[in-house]
């Protein structure tokens, strides 16, 4: 996978979660992870690679984060959501994936829960509300799309 180099000016440059979705008996349900005490999706920090000033790309830290935090795997993703959240002295950008996670028998760090829209707007960290909003707008999109189509 290809590298983004950038200069680790204050603290790492990029956050990567994953956002992964099940239909329970028709509700809409969303993983999350509860982590002192806050809900949020599954993801963290890039770590810099083993080569001097060049830093892990979003995929790889997404693949590295579930790992930790959930003991699984990701089978599939695309971007879904990125935000600018720092400055020009500070640079941090979000990356959010929609995602399917292949759960891991020994689990990981964090505990998990899956919960539904409305649980959702009202809980979830601030950070991760527009990612939210942008995975319900695509799902709201495609319902339409398929409708249209059948």
């Amino acid at each position: 996978m290809p590298h983004i180099r950038l200069e680790p000016i204050y603290g790492c440059p990029h956050f990567s979660a994953g956002i992964a979705m099940r239909n329970n008996n028709g509700r809409l349900e969303l993983l999350v992870v509860k982590d002192k005490g806050n809900l949020k999706f599954p993801g963290g920090q890039a770590e810099p690679s083993e080569f001097e000033g060049i830093w892990e790309d979003p995929e790889e830290t997404l693949f590295r984060e579930i790992g930790e935090e959930l003991g699984g795997e990701v089978s599939e993703f695309f971007l879904i959501h990125s935000a600018d959240k720092g400055d020009s002295d500070h640079p941090h950008t979000q990356f959010f994936f929609l995602t399917n996670i292949w759960m891991g028998k020994h689990g990981g760090e964090l505990n998990t829960l899956w919960l539904g829209v409305g649980e959702l707007r009202q809980k979830l960290l601030p950070s991760h509300r527009e990612a939210f909003e942008a995975t319900l707008a695509l799902l709201r999109k495609e319902s339409q799309s398929v409708a249209l189509a059948a």
